[in-house]
């Protein structure tokens, strides 16, 4: 095995990873929401939820991919969602490990629901396929 030459590591050319601040900024902003805070009784966004789809995402996004739209839920939970002119994919994070899923593609009118537990490779397909920068 050759060595690496002092300094090579830094020289590689790793992607920007794009969409971490985005997402980062609206988890906080939504971390900050208190009981009841659409006048309808609503619950905070539950903060192991918030890191559970920030793992998530940290998993499946390409690194220069679109950041989703994040909803939070009256449940606690969070909605990640994306919509563009050939495909719409919104994912319902209700808590750690439990993760539903429709994704509809306009062109070919394929619609989809998946529940996904620890297996998010389906997903991750998915995410790139309407992500993608």
């Amino acid at each position: 095995m050759t060595p690496v030459a002092s300094g090579a590591v830094s020289e590689l050319a790793l992607p920007t990873i794009t969409w971490v601040p985005v997402v980062r900024r609206a988890m906080e902003q939504l971390l900050d929401l208190q009981d009841n805070w659409d006048d309808r009784g609503s619950g905070p966004v539950s903060p192991d939820t918030a890191l559970f789809a920030f793992q998530l995402l940290a998993y499946t996004m390409p690194p220069t991919g679109n950041s989703p739209a994040i909803v939070p839920l009256g449940n606690g939970a969070l909605q990640l969602e994306w919509h563009t002119g050939s495909a719409d994919l919104e994912i319902e994070v209700t808590k750690p490990n439990s993760v539903s899923v429709w994704y509809a593609n306009h062109d070919s009118g394929h619609e989809q629901e998946i529940e996904v537990t620890t297996d998010f490779r389906d997903l991750a397909e998915l995410i790139w396929a309407v992500a993608k920068g």
